[in-house]
């Protein structure tokens, strides 16, 4: 009996998975915490978050994609084409577009929680799983945010070696951060993640002509596609791997977050 295809859904389920797996084996090496499934209210807007690291250079927003397809584009285009082996084409949004969206939230949501962060301390990186990337046109800078789960640990092996603020939180800073966007989550809370759903927009567009596009919307997208943190963090593991509880007002944290060393 042939098993059922599995839905986009499902394969974007199992890719979060096997990244948060990826970076759960890398966190001791590299000395982070995380904060997965997270969903983030900056201003009026949502946005989910796949993955948040925490280490010693600072904050990294992970957004995973698990497209089994050739993707097709440019680093500076809003969206990409995905052709899949039956030759079916979709359309969907330049995910480094989509994560600097994401890096734009966290830097908001501690701006407005009285924890400003120096924008060099909140970096960005994609990872593809199981997508072939040969087509796509990218400049080096693009290169190094476009990552496959096999060559994850080579990137934190640069980000430890060549960071800008080269490696100055501490462990404690580290934990008073995790903790912090751990308690800025609100995944969990029905109201906001009602308000979340009804702002999403359609993720992928798909044409079967060449020369009949869809329309591309504005790509000062709102919201991002709604993701339940049950479905995408293991089932035996909690959302972050550090507790620690934040400290108000002068915490090292808030003293090393606001300028990173030259």
């Amino acid at each position: 009996m042939t098993s059922a295809r599995p839905t986009p859904e499902e394969r974007g389920a199992e890719g979060e998975r096997l990244v948060s797996a990826e970076l759960r084996r890398l966190a001791p090496q590299f000395g982070f915490s995380m904060v997965e499934s997270v969903l983030l209210t900056p201003g009026m807007r949502t946005s989910q978050i796949d993955h948040i690291v925490v280490d010693s250079n600072g904050i990294l927003v992970v957004e995973t994609k698990a497209w089994s397809a050739r993707v097709f584009g440019r680093d500076t285009e809003p969206r990409w084409t995905l052709r899949y082996p039956s030759g079916k084409t979709f359309q969907v949004q330049n995910p480094l577009h989509q994560n600097t969206s994401h890096v734009d939230s966290v830097r908001q949501v501690l701006r407005a929680s009285a924890h400003p962060i120096d924008p060099d301390y909140v970096k960005g990186v994609v990872v593809l799983v199981g997508t072939d990337t040969d087509r796509l046109e990218l400049d080096s800078l693009s290169k190094e945010r476009i990552r496959d789960v096999a060559s994850l640990e080579a990137y934190f092996a640069d980000r430890r070696d060549f960071a800008i603020n080269s490696g100055g939180l501490s462990e404690r800073a580290i934990g008073e951060l995790t903790g912090l966007l751990a308690g800025l989550n609100r995944a969990g809370d029905s109201e906001v993640e009602a308000r979340h759903a009804v702002g999403r927009r359609p993720a992928v567009k798909r044409w079967e002509s060449s020369s009949v596009r869809p329309t591309r919307p504005s790509e000062s997208v709102a919201v991002q596609p709604s993701v339940s943190p049950s479905r995408h963090a293991p089932a035996d593991s909690a959302d972050t791997t550090s507790a620690a509880t934040p400290r108000p007002g002068g915490s090292e944290m808030t003293r090393s977050l606001t300028a990173p060393a030259r």
